[in-house]
């Protein structure tokens, strides 16, 4: 935004940085790099939200602010990446729909009542369910459905005693169990909200149950008191934390901010030590430096109790406002330092904060490594001139509307802004590892079951009557890992050596679960398995669905040629198969399946012994020419998930037929699979496959070919110069990704934009080597 942009530097004792004279020629180089940064910045847009599902080409050329802007007051999300509007649809499950939801809200006898969940930290998991299900962006039918917002107050419930932690943990598997949408996408279109510290670890099993679900919490680390944390910073949405709101109404708020030559401090922390190490250092600084530093004693009971106004009363006191690290990374003392307007300094490293597309919390804040803590702190504090914290003010009056929440119909909110931060998650294409689709583009599971039969409860992995001490019915040497790591099926759950894990046997699959006991080491890896999926081969995958990105196989160039291809595909009267598979064996269950299949069914299905060397070698035309001669193009699992053969099929136009249960595939935001491909359970490779392909009419056959004709030119890496390309497609990609704002543990700020490491030193002279894990 013009009024955020980054001000010139100034020069504070210790923290002043020189820089070298600007001559002539480095003003003609800054020109050049504006010009030549807006012609790049150009290529890069966001997809279509008005795009078919099935399209022949992109139309990147649209233009967006590449800056972030405040228009009127009122911040503005950047297009690139987001869109020119709100166009999302969320469906909000009501309390009266899933048994087990009433109970998540208000307690196993409805005795939580509403209105004391709305007071403290725990009060916007109450306050988004409310606003959402008054918001324009609400929809009432499932099918066209965007998200799905799944409403429960489990902090408040369980800080009053509604729920203990076995009966939330036991709670949210009922009602999952019981939502087909859920079951659908493996969870990945479902929002959560968990609005405290402990984050989603109120959900004992979220890492079994809702690893791939978007979570939203003010909470980016728990990792002082978990073996791990339940936030992606890729997946899932920061949020603010729930300021009083007495101090966020429009009007006057309870206790107005005093003029800086009026204010008692240099600073102030308002909070309690729990034994936490920033903390008690700024409690000792307080005791060295009690004319600078306020640190009271605060009470919660009794006479001497810090009632609402009086926190705020002393809050605003102070020009710069601390936020140490407490039981966990975030900070409520953060958000509330804006509306008395004192600076917000954090010093809490591991610390992710909300909307970094819209917010240069450079220019609005300060963050100072937690380690430095100390008198350092405030010789620095104090060197800052009233004119710069007036600026800094001045910019964060602007943008602390984004941490009220108020409804989405406001010009401002942090509901708009939540809404904004999950259009960027929504995908146009929902699948998982449990979901198949067919021909005619209708949705099935393993059983082949249509998607509208699917009736609760949705299999859910099993637990035993023993409570916590799960066993299996297999032999208990499979229970245990000797020395190697196992990654948990479907469930990407990364196991330290020799933890205890639940194994269970699916119909074609083997899964591992873990115990829930405590002092389990967990590394949760919030991935799913694609390709990326190397768990044959590898103990777990590199592969993150949320912060990776899917590229096609790259199909020969003789094929992918728009003038002539190599090998032209035949019309369906004259191909010869129903189906074929090119490929060998490799030990490969569906492999093996699909070459016996061929023995009984020779005139049906072509496996063809493929030879890569000697007189009988398939040559790359031969290859082509036996693959154009089937209707359908079969593609199982090999070495991983993902198979070349899935895309090689859309260039001699036969359908291809999935039979990879995990893989995942490119640009779901614009291309339908199921009306160009299908999707079948590779537990039921067999006469029955064959006879369902059969039974499909050479109609929907061509159907299926011609829609497979206009999106295959995502398949072709051309340039991005090109109409429709896969490099187009991964820059579309790419966008989605860019973050207007980079923090990270090991970064920091000053009150003039400037960046720093924990050493203090100027990011301009960080010199490689850089510090490494």
């Amino acid at each position: 935004m013009a009024n955020l942009s980054s001000s010139k530097l100034r020069n504070f004792g210790a923290y002043s940085y020189s820089a070298a004279p600007c001559t002539r020629t480095h003003q003609i180089g800054a020109l050049f790099l504006v010009v030549s940064t807006f012609f790049v910045t150009r290529l890069f847009d966001q997809w279509s939200s008005e795009s078919n599902s099935v399209t022949a080409s992109i139309d990147i050329q649209r233009t967006y602010s590449s800056g972030i802007t405040i228009d009127n007051g009122v911040p503005q999300w950047p297009e690139r990446g987001y869109g020119s509007h709100l166009s999302l649809k969320i469906y909000v499950y009501n309390e009266n729909e899933i048994d087990g939801l009433k109970e998540l809200m208000y307690g196993r006898d409805g005795s939580v009542k509403t209105a004391a969940c709305l007071k403290g930290q725990w009060g916007s998991q109450v306050k988004i369910h409310k606003l959402l299900m008054e918001s324009k962006f609400r929809t009432s039918k499932k099918e066209e459905a965007d998200l799905f917002f799944v409403p429960a107050y489990v902090k408040c419930v369980r800080m009053l005693g509604g729920l203990n932690d076995k009966e939330i943990n036991q709670t949210y598997v009922k009602v999952l169990s019981q939502m087909p949408y859920f079951r659908r996408s493996g969870g990945r279109d479902h929002i959560f909200v968990f609005p405290s510290g402990a984050g989603a670890h109120l959900f004992r099993s979220w890492s079994t149950f809702i690893n791939r679900s978007v979570i939203l919490t003010p909470e980016g680390d728990r990792t002082d008191k978990k073996g791990t944390t339940a936030f992606n910073t890729w997946k899932d949405i920061i949020i603010p934390g729930n300021v009083d709101d007495a101090m966020t109404k429009n009007g006057q708020p309870d206790v107005q901010p005093l003029p800086l030559s009026k204010r008692k401090y240099l600073a102030n922390y308002l909070g309690r030590a729990q034994g936490k190490a920033g903390r008690l250092k700024l409690i000792d600084l307080s005791k060295q430096y009690p004319d600078k530093l306020e640190c009271p004693d605060l009470k919660f009971s009794g006479t001497e109790k810090f009632g609402r106004t009086t926190y705020f009363e002393h809050l605003r006191n102070a020009k710069f406002c601390l936020a140490p690290r407490g039981e966990s990374s975030w900070t409520l003392r953060f958000y509330e330092s804006f509306f008395v307007e004192c600076v917000p300094v954090l010093l809490s490293d591991h610390a992710e904060l909300p909307f970094q597309n819209v917010i240069d919390y450079a220019q609005v804040s300060i963050k100072w490594p937690s380690s430095r803590i100390g008198s350092e702190l405030l010789d620095y504090l104090a060197s800052i001139p009233d004119t710069d914290i007036e600026g800094m003010i001045a910019r964060g009056r602007k943008i602390r509307c984004l941490f009220v929440y108020g409804p989405d119909s406001a010009p401002c909110s942090a509901v708009k802004g939540i809404l904004w931060e999950l259009q960027r998650k929504a995908r146009r294409f929902q699948q998982s590892t449990e979901t198949f689709w067919l021909h005619n583009g209708s949705f099935v599971n393993r059983e082949l079951v249509h998607f509208s039969s699917w009736r609760p409860p949705m299999p859910l992995p099993k637990r035993t009557s023993h409570g916590n001490d799960l066993r299996s019915s297999r032999d208990e040497t499979d229970i245990f890992s000797s020395d190697r790591r196992i990654l948990a099926a479907p469930y990407s759950t990364f196991v330290v050596p020799n933890s205890p894990l639940y194994y269970a046997a699916g119909q074609d699959h083997h899964e591992l679960y873990l115990l829930e006991k405590s002092g389990v080491d967990i590394i949760n890896l919030w991935n799913y398995r694609v390709k990326g999926d190397r768990t044959d081969k590898k103990d777990t995958t590199a592969f993150n669905t949320w912060k990776d990105i899917i590229i096609p196989g790259n199909v020969d160039d003789a094929m992918t040629r728009n003038g002539r291809p190599d090998v032209l595909p035949l019309p369906l009267s004259k191909r010869k198969y129903l189906a074929n598979y090119l490929g060998r064996a490799q030990g490969k269950a569906g492999r093996l399946k699909l070459i016996d299949l061929s023995k009984q069914y020779p005139d049906k299905l072509e496996c063809p012994d493929l030879q890569f060397s000697g007189t009988e070698k398939f040559g790359r035309t031969t290859y082509f020419e036996h693959l154009r001669n089937a209707k359908f193009c079969l593609a199982p699992r090999g070495e991983s998930s993902w198979t070349l053969r899935f895309y090689e099929s859309f260039f001699v136009e036969c359908v291809p037929v999935l039979l990879s249960d995990h893989a995942e595939l490119p640009f779901q935001n614009v291309i339908d699979y199921a009306q160009v491909s299908i999707k079948w359970p590779s537990s039921r490779i067999g006469a029955e496959l064959l006879d369902y392909l059969a039974s499909v009419p050479d109609r929907d056959i061509e159907g299926m070919i011609a829609r497979g004709r206009k999106i295959r030119c995502l398949f072709v890496y051309g340039p991005d110069s090109a109409p429709c390309s896969a490099v187009k497609g991964i820059l579309w990609e790419l966008q989605r990704k860019v973050r207007h704002f980079q923090q990270s543990t090991e970064t920091f700020w000053l009150h003039n934009g400037s960046f720093v490491n924990r050493e203090l030193v100027h990011f301009s002279s960080w010199r490689p080597p850089m510090p490494l894990p």
